[in-house]
């Protein structure tokens, strides 16, 4: 039998309806988990929502809560796009997936928040509407956003490349690893709780970069790129 404890404990009861100028929605509480013995990485795919993703120490298992959602001109035509709409798992090798089905076929989507996830782990999230908070404790993390707003406070290695929105990283001090972001429109933001141990690049296109001048040396790396808007980098102090 497969580890995967399939989406999924699916909350019935707590269905959710409503109306709005885009048509009706309904809504459903989910929860979601898989044993995390034998995996070292996790992929996370959906096309629009959110997501919270959390390290813990000691962590068995791969667990979150949430709810999928989906639209409709009417409240039975929600009901029946929302049924298509499911996590599932897959397994490859020692990389865990965790993807949401059928919300690209339908005016739909689904929220974690948050998920939690073994520390040390590799992380990769690929999304392409929505909104993602990643937390410290990945080796590395990747997150690829078409649209929306990401906040992330790596403590290790950390990508990010996106069309449209906003990135907002928190660094420690002394932080000594290898960063890259990639943005087309929108604003880029970076705080540094003191003196990074790290060379920093900042690249704008069309726009401003706000901050101290670039350092040019370090034991990690900064690239900050936008074609079109604002890079900003604060420090706390140091």
């Amino acid at each position: 039998m497969s580890r995967s404890l399939f989406a999924l404990a699916l909350l019935l009861p707590a269905v959710t309806a409503c109306s709005s100028e885009l048509g009706f929605e309904e809504r459903r509480a989910v929860t979601v988990e898989h044993a995390a013995e034998g995996f070292r990485a996790l992929e996370v795919e959906f096309p629009n929502g959110a997501l919270e993703v959390r390290a813990v120490a000691d962590a068995g298992a791969v667990r979150g809560n949430g709810e999928v959602w989906a639209r409709g001109a009417t409240p039975e035509a929600a009901r029946e796009a929302l049924d298509r709409v499911r996590w599932v798992w897959e397994e490859r090798g020692d990389v865990l997936v965790l993807r949401l089905e059928g919300a690209e076929h339908v005016d739909g989507g689904g929220d974690l928040l948050p998920l939690e996830v073994p520390v040390g782990w590799a992380l990769t999230v690929e999304a392409a509407n929505g909104r993602v908070e990643v937390g410290p404790g990945f080796a590395p993390g990747v997150v690829h956003l078409t649209n929306g707003r990401v906040e992330a406070a790596p403590d290790g290695d950390f990508t990010y490349d996106g069309s449209n929105g906003r990135v907002r990283l928190r660094l420690p001090a002394g932080w000594d690893h290898h960063a890259e972001v990639a943005l087309t429109n929108g604003v880029v933001e970076v705080e540094c709780d003191g003196t990074l141990d790290a060379s920093v690049h900042p690249n704008v296109t069309n726009g401003t970069y706000e901050g101290p001048d670039p350092e040019p040396e370090g034991a990690g790396r900064l690239d900050l790129s936008v074609t079109n808007g604002r890079i900003q980098v604060r420090r706390s102090g140091g």
